[in-house]
């Protein structure tokens, strides 16, 4: 893509994203300030870890990218100094909370990058013209916070936007089956995704910090999370037999998600951070991890 055509394509979507129409306004339940230093307690590495992983990720060449529930912007600096950026690289931020938006798009400018940044979600990408596509998304602890519905559907929106050989970033809450050894989750049924409401607020080892909750009621506080509470689905991920070194491989991605993607792609799951082990084994029972999914290149772009 020379600089005329990407600047063709960032100026069609900022056409098109500054229509009025990209879907319901949402503000989020907790700031930052509250999670930040909640998720610390538990890890105090996560955070590092996580922008590492989507660092490595945006080592391969790209032009178009996309960070999908960028929040205030906080990963925007990664594409700024990404090895991978070509000279007519733009970035496109969405998210649905307008304040945060705001906040992203000051530091947008901030970094000097050229690009856009709306408050919007997965119908903007839906809506958009059909050949508007990306080299790079990034969807950093989206997936676990939304309905399992609009889970498939933003999913689906980000799958539909990203070109051949371009990559798929997502980070997402993850849990393995030895938090059934826990007594939060006493009726958790073995394999599934682990869905409960967490409050930061709390300090994690207090006992009303992590509360299980059935999947219907987990999709409406996701709707709408009552004050300070953080709607968390951590998605079902095959048992380690030790404690492993972070980041770690994990052996299969998880398959609440892995039966959504195409069967062409290819998947890596790496585990990035653990907040909980079982008591009694000590093998990890909640986690994070970064899944990387690369779309494979059209045949007469391959080396």
């Amino acid at each position: 893509m020379d600089a005329s055509d990407a600047s063709d394509e960032l100026a069609r979507w900022r056409d098109h994203l500054a229509a009025p129409a990209q879907g319901e306004a949402y503000d989020y339940p907790l700031t930052e300030s509250v999670t930040e230093p909640s998720e610390a307690r538990q890890d105090p590495g996560k955070r590092a870890r996580e922008r590492e992983a989507i660092a490595r990720a945006l080592h391969a060449p790209w032009t178009r990218a996309l960070d999908f529930g960028c929040g205030v912007g906080a990963n925007f600096d990664l594409f700024a100094t990404s090895p991978g950026r070509s000279p007519q690289a733009f970035l496109l931020g969405l998210d649905p909370d307008r304040e945060r938006a705001g906040a992203a798009r000051g530091r947008l400018a901030a970094l000097g990058l050229s690009g856009a940044v709306a408050a919007a979600g997965r119908e903007a990408l839906e809506r958009a013209p059909a050949p508007l596509g990306f080299d790079a998304i990034v969807c950093c602890q989206v997936l676990g916070h939304t309905p399992r519905a609009e889970t498939q559907a933003i999913l689906a929106a980000l799958l539909a936007r990203l070109r051949p050989a371009g990559r798929l970033v997502l980070a997402i809450p993850v849990a393995f089956p030895a938090v059934r050894e826990m007594a939060f989750a006493h009726g958790h049924e073995p394999g599934a995704d682990l869905f409960h409401c967490v409050y930061p607020a709390l300090d994690p080892a207090d006992p009303g910090f992590r509360q299980r909750v059935e999947p219907e009621a987990f999709d409406r506080a996701a709707r709408r999370s009552p004050p300070g509470t953080l709607p968390v689905r951590a998605f079902a991920v095959p048992a380690l037999a030790a404690p492993p070194r972070l980041p770690a491989d994990l052996p299969a991605p998880p398959a609440g998600l892995a039966a959504a993607l195409p069967q062409d792609v290819d998947i890596r799951t790496q585990l990035y951070s653990i907040h909980a082990v079982s008591p009694r084994s000590r093998v990890p029972a909640i986690g994070d991890a970064v899944l990387t999914v690369t779309r494979p290149a059209l045949e007469g772009d391959k080396a």
